[in-house]
C-alpha cells in the first residue's frame, strides 16, 4: 500500500532566502513600530505636568541626543511639534512672507532632519553641511554646530540669507523655485 506510485518523481524544493530575509526585516520593522508605539502610548503624564517636565522625559525616553524636539497641550493631550510647525512659528516672528518656500527648502536639504549632516562634493572639501538648512562650516564659521542644529536658530539664519539676497546659497532654491 505504500508503493502505490513506485516511479513517482520527487523533486528537491529550493529555498527561497530573499523571500525569508525580506520577510524577517518586515516582521523586525513591525517588531520596532509596536515598540515604540506602546511607549508613546503609555506614558504616564498627567494633564497637571508642566510642559517642560514632559519634554525631559520624551528627550530622554526616545534619544537623549535629541535637543528639536517641542512638546504642545492639546486638548488635555501632548503631542510632540513638527518641524513644519516651528518653522512656519519662525517665519511668522521673523515676519517672512512664504514660510512653505522654507519648509520645501528644509525638505531638499535635510529631509527635514533625517540627513543632518554632509561632507560631499563641498568646496572645499573638509567643510561640512550641517543642520536643518545644511549651513555650511567654512562659509559660515560664524555659526556653531550647536546653532546649525537648532531649527529655530537655523530657520532664522535661513531667512536672514534669503532676505539678503543670498538664497543662492542653498543648492536647493534652485530645484523648489
Amino acid at each position: 500500500m505504500n508503493n502505490l506510485f513506485p516511479y513517482s518523481i520527487k523533486r528537491k524544493r529550493k529555498t527561497n532566502w530573499r523571500l525569508i530575509f525580506i520577510a524577517g526585516l518586515i516582521i523586525v520593522a513591525l517588531i520596532v513600530i509596536i515598540k515604540i508605539d506602546r511607549q508613546v502610548k503609555n506614558i504616564p503624564f498627567n494633564n497637571s505636568q508642566p510642559v517642560k517636565e514632559v519634554e525631559q522625559e520624551l528627550i530622554h525616553r526616545f534619544d537623549p541626543r535629541e535637543k528639536e524636539i517641542e512638546i504642545v497641550r492639546e486638548n488635555g493631550k501632548f503631542r510632540i511639534k513638527s518641524p513644519a510647525e516651528i518653522i512656519r512659528e519662525v517665519a511668522q516672528q521673523e515676519n517672512f512672507n512664504d514660510p512653505d518656500f522654507l519648509i520645501r527648502l528644509c525638505e531638499c536639504e535635510s529631509s527635514t532632519g533625517e540627513r543632518m549632516s554632509n561632507n560631499k562634493r563641498n568646496k572645499p572639501s573638509f567643510s561640512e553641511d550641517r543642520g536643518w538648512f545644511q549651513i555650511n562650516s567654512y562659509w559660515h564659521n560664524e555659526v556653531s554646530e550647536e546653532q546649525a542644529y537648532n531649527i529655530r536658530f537655523a530657520t532664522k539664519f535661513a531667512i536672514n540669507l534669503i532676505k539678503a539676497g543670498q538664497a543662492n546659497q542653498f543648492i536647493c532654491t534652485k530645484l523648489i523655485k
